[in-house]
């Protein structure tokens, strides 16, 4: 891999990373169970898309 494909793979694990650390934070203080829900489900999602990534550059 290239130098610059290498810095897109980091800036998109350093992205999901920080949505799922915004998520699992915002979600700590959220009393409307249904909201609460989504935010789970959403950090559900990008924790399967930062797996799907992973193998993908694993190949």
């Amino acid at each position: 891999m290239t130098e610059k494909e290498l810095m897109y793979i980091e800036d998109v694990l350093s992205h999901l990373q920080s949505i799922s650390d915004y998520l699992a934070n915002y979600t700590i203080g959220i009393e409307d169970e249904n909201f609460k829900s989504l935010l789970e489900g959403f950090e559900k999602l990008n924790k399967e898309w930062h797996k799907k990534f992973l193998k993908l550059i694993e190949g």
